[in-house]
């Protein structure tokens, strides 16, 4: 399943409901790409989508970090 709802995201990947809404709220997770509202209103979160967003962040931390590794 691509897309789950707000609290299966939290209890799959131990992530809190605020730190959902703060990165929504501060753009790092796009409306549409990384999360959805239902016509019900409830917020739904793109599995795929977060799982790239990991990868892409991880391997960008790792490659600032390598730059300093002389240090």
């Amino acid at each position: 399943m691509k897309w789950v709802k707000l609290d299966k995201y939290c209890e799959l990947s131990g992530d809190t409901k605020q730190a959902v809404y703060f990165r929504r709220k501060t753009r790092v997770w796009k409306e549409g790409v990384h999360l959805r509202k239902d016509p019900q209103n409830r917020l739904w979160v793109n599995l795929e989508e977060v799982e790239n967003w990991l990868l892409q962040s991880t391997n960008t931390s790792c490659q600032k970090g390598s730059q300093y590794a002389h240090l």
